[in-house]
């Protein structure tokens, strides 16, 4: 019996609804199974990834995180969401790509970096780069 592989997951943090929207259907446009979460700032981005690893064990594939965000700042965020997945040992850690137009580059903690409003073929390039898609 052929067992059916898990889904792809993504966590799009923004505060801006409209740049969720728009990576949403960016992720969609290459991933079309893909099931996405949204988060609107990096508080409830790690609330939701420490759900998600309490509920099936495992976190995010992708997390996209914006920089600059009420609350808590994706750097922080994304430095908290990588100290949870080592405390859960979690099996296979989130990708967490830097999405920022105040940004050149990931910041720490951060697997890499995406300009805001990346064409399709960058995020494509990243998946493809981190072994997300062949």
């Amino acid at each position: 019996m052929h067992k059916p592989s898990p889904p792809f997951t993504a966590l799009i943090t923004d505060d801006m609804e409209p740049n969720r929207l728009y990576m949403t259907d960016l992720i969609l446009s290459i991933i079309p199974s893909a099931v996405i979460d949204v988060a609107m700032d990096g508080a409830e981005a790690v609330s939701k990834v420490s759900d998600k690893i309490e509920q099936t064990c495992s976190s995010y594939n992708l997390i996209i995180m914006d920089y600059q965000m009420p609350v808590l700042d994706g750097a922080t965020a994304t430095s908290q969401i990588k100290r949870l997945e080592k405390q859960q040992q979690v099996r296979v850690q989130s990708l967490i790509i830097t999405w920022s137009t105040s940004k050149s580059k990931p910041y720490k903690d951060a697997d890499d970096w995406l300009p805001k409003q990346a064409a399709k073929q960058d995020l494509l390039s990243l998946l493809r780069i981190h072994g997300l898609i062949s």
